[in-house]
């Protein structure tokens, strides 16, 4: 058994922050982590390199899937694979601080109450720092209402309570909001979190992923998302004015969005 196991998938990535991410983790103070790598139907240039990143460390595992299903299923093979007490979240293209482990896994031991544990985050482009998002502490159900009140790729879960809910949906509507979807289907079984409020992830962001994240037939998705869960987390009824956020602000051009999003310091 180990301590940690990171649930991490990758297509196709970019050699510079593949390299940041993983050396995010092999430079951790906590040592005690696994990394459940998968390589999700990348072409056979990116296999290589991954394969070749993967080699590095007997820490990290790579699972290769031959086709791609989404990022849900993937992290449920990274999720069957994963043998920690914990799961760590990560993306290909973010950055852990050195003492993320240890610190979520102080937290975590201090406060059985909750089922896992955030953070705010730092936001970064491709050539420079762009603030921080600050998220509520304790969140409570109504926090989900404007926006998932966790940054998925800072989260750690205690392992046990993943697997209860039965890890990611691997749904239509989940194609771009599997965290979303998660995060509010533990509320609605009374596995609730919080958010540290000092970073300990460094969050990538740029005009060409948001753009991805944004097309409209994914905020019809989250239309859908919102509209069950909403209902089962007991939320008022002006909740339908926010299950209809995602399509009105579906029309805003996403460089105006990233311009948003960057020009606000927290």
């Amino acid at each position: 058994m180990v301590k940690i196991s990171v649930l991490m998938s990758t297509k196709n990535p970019q050699p510079a922050q593949l390299k940041r991410s993983i050396d995010s983790l092999l430079n951790q103070t906590e040592p005690d982590w696994e990394l459940c790598l998968v390589d999700d139907a990348s072409d056979a240039k990116a296999a290589k390199l991954i394969a070749d990143t993967a080699a590095q460390d007997p820490r990290i595992h790579l699972i290769v899937n031959a086709q791609s299903h989404g990022l849900a299923s993937a992290l449920n093979r990274a999720l069957k694979a994963a043998k920690g007490d914990f799961l760590a979240r990560m993306d290909d293209d973010d950055q852990s601080l050195p003492e993320r482990f240890a610190t979520q896994l102080a937290f975590l031991a201090a406060h059985p109450e909750f089922a896992f544990v955030g953070s705010n985050v730092t936001k970064f482009g491709v050539t420079e720092d762009d603030g921080m998002i600050v998220l509520p502490k304790r969140p409570v159900a109504k926090d989900f209402l404007w926006n998932s009140p966790y940054i998925h790729p800072s989260v750690m879960f205690r392992q046990q309570a993943l697997r209860q809910v039965g890890g990611y949906r691997t749904v239509k509507a989940t194609r771009r909001a599997e965290d979303y979807d998660l995060f509010m289907r533990m509320y609605s079984q009374q596995l609730f979190g919080a958010n540290l409020q000092k970073p300990v992830l460094r969050y990538f962001i740029d005009v060409a992923s948001m753009a991805k994240k944004r097309l409209y037939r994914y905020r019809i998705d989250e239309f859908v998302i919102r509209r069950t869960y909403f209902k089962q987390l007991h939320l008022p009824w002006y909740r339908i004015f926010f299950e209809i956020k995602p399509l009105l602000v579906g029309l805003i051009p996403h460089n105006l969005i990233y311009a948003m999003h960057t020009r606000i310091k927290r």
